[in-house]
């Protein structure tokens, strides 16, 4: 599954009827027919239903007298709320407002009756601008009502909201044509749907698609070998955890070994080291005593894990800036992150993943928390571009990119995974994954899809308001048996 940026949206429509031959029209009515099938699958039967479909001027408006058109075949109880005049509209637009008036459809001049569906037909990809009248008043008369909330294509408004504008029509369905438009799934347009189907219109598949992780995700684990032996799978070396913060160590390391690694070692400060003992014996540990070679360690395994609970000292700074220059494949979270922020330029084309929450990564860019909300995407991939890394942006939804070329979304929202040492976890899994071979690209993606798999079936047992770290953890291994649907609200027709 995938999502595309509304410029290869564009190029995809034109490829489709300047080199396919499948006239606009034809693109026009398969949209408008997936709408309907895609609205009767989700609310249910339609006949007698009282709709009103609001449309604008643009193809999302001809969209829109389309399925007006579908929706009275299905025997609903239509009326149709145009906000322009027919000589306005877009010549496709206009045929299709044509044949809904020769057909007799009820136009309406205003939206004051109750309704059970409000088509939302305003504005599409192509939109540009400012939401205003009359479309701003009737905006906000649809997200003012009661009825099912059914958008065309996107939410009206939701193609500005990668920039400072977030007025948009918050719906319960929204169908989108071809491909979901990756801006409508993050930053301030993340929340304007609570469902989403994509149908097909006949149009080719994009270039550079982005990757939606979900449950297909899942074919990148790597296979395990019936005959094998501990080395088979890696070894990992965490340089985690610090008086106060052995937990972090124990949660990510215990995470690592869920994920499939075959050995794991601690190298933690000497004054921790009976409690990880305790609590992990399926760890070795490498105390950092003074004159410890942890960098010749390093260079023994198959990948690091750096930064969870591991505190800011000198020492610690002295020591994480040698790690850095292995040549091993890394994951870098927490500490580690507020270290590398104090001198960014030492990451510059490591073979690293790094693990930020938003504050942490706008320590890294210097850009403020309130810019890469609202264009997190932007930011991101500029990052990566910038210093050749692999990021993780972890959110609500969670981003993925490699080195400024690939991108993956995992809009898989679950509050209760908003708990303390969550991203421990996290970090583990990443880790196991490289050591067992992935790229890092295929490693946060695998990864980010296990931890939500995992944070899936804990709400499920638990709830979300009393879950746990460790409940997220525990369900590490169940989330490697079988593919798990972390995004049910959004699927294909």
């Amino acid at each position: 599954m995938y999502a595309i940026e509304r410029a290869e949206m564009i190029r995809l429509e034109k490829n489709a009827i300047e080199n396919l031959g499948i006239p606009s029209i034809v693109l026009m009515e398969n949209a408008a027919c997936g709408f309907v099938q895609a609205l009767k699958s989700e609310y249910g039967n339609l006949r007698g239903k009282k709709i009103c479909v609001v449309c604008g001027k643009g193809n999302n408006a001809g969209d829109g007298y389309a399925i007006a058109r579908l929706l009275v075949l299905s025997d609903a109880n239509v009326n149709i709320l145009p906000l322009f005049d027919i000589e306005l509209l877009s010549d496709d637009a206009k045929t299709n407002a044509t044949a809904a008036k020769n057909m007799r459809l009820a136009f309406i001049k205003n939206m004051d009756d109750e309704y059970d569906i409000i088509v939302d037909a305003i504005f599409g990809t192509g939109f540009h601008g400012s939401v205003e009248s009359p479309a701003k008043e009737i905006i906000q008369k649809i997200n003012a009502s009661s009825a099912y909330i059914a958008a065309v294509d996107v939410p009206s408004g939701v193609a500005l909201c990668d920039e400072a504008n977030s007025f948009f029509v918050q719906c319960d369905l929204c169908v989108a044509f071809g491909y979901t438009k990756l801006y409508q799934l993050t930053g301030t347009a993340q929340s304007s749907f609570k469902k989403l189907v994509i149908a097909p219109i006949s149009i080719t598949t994009p270039d550079n698609p982005y990757t939606i992780i979900n449950k297909e995700t899942f074919a990148l684990l790597p296979k395990r070998e019936s005959i094998s032996h501990k080395g088979t799978f890696g070894k990992v070396l965490a340089y985690t955890g610090s008086y106060g913060m052995a937990g972090a160590a124990i949660l990510s390391g215990k995470a690592v070994l869920k994920s499939g690694a075959g050995m794991l070692t601690l190298a933690v400060p000497c004054d921790i080291v009976p409690t990880i003992a305790h609590e992990f014996p399926s760890a070795m540990t490498f105390p950092l005593s003074e004159g410890a070679d942890v960098v010749g360690k390093a260079n023994t395994m198959d990948a690091l894990l750096i930064g969870c609970g591991l505190g800011t000292s000198n020492s610690t700074k002295e020591t994480f800036r040698s790690l850095i220059n292995c040549q091993k494949p890394m994951v870098i979270d927490a500490d580690g992150l507020n270290i590398l922020a104090e001198n960014i330029e030492i990451i510059k084309n490591k073979n690293a993943i790094l693990t930020p929450h938003i504050a942490e990564f706008s320590r890294l860019s210097g850009v403020s928390v309130d810019e890469i909300k609202r264009s997190p995407i932007k930011y991101l991939k500029n990052f990566c571009l910038s210093f050749g890394v692999c990021v993780i942006l972890k959110d609500a939804v969670t981003l993925v990119c490699d080195k400024g070329e690939h991108l993956a979304v995992c809009h898989a929202p679950n509050s209760g995974m908003a708990t303390a040492g969550s991203g421990d976890v996290l970090s583990g899994v990443v880790t196991a994954l490289l050591a067992q071979g992935l790229d890092p690209f295929d490693a946060a993606c695998a990864g980010v899809y296990v931890h939500s798999a995992a944070g899936a079936m804990a709400k499920e047992s638990l709830g979300e308001a009393g879950m746990l770290s460790e409940d997220i953890l525990n369900f590490v291994p169940k989330a490697f048996v079988a593919p798990c649907d972390i995004a049910p609200h959004i699927k294909e027709l």
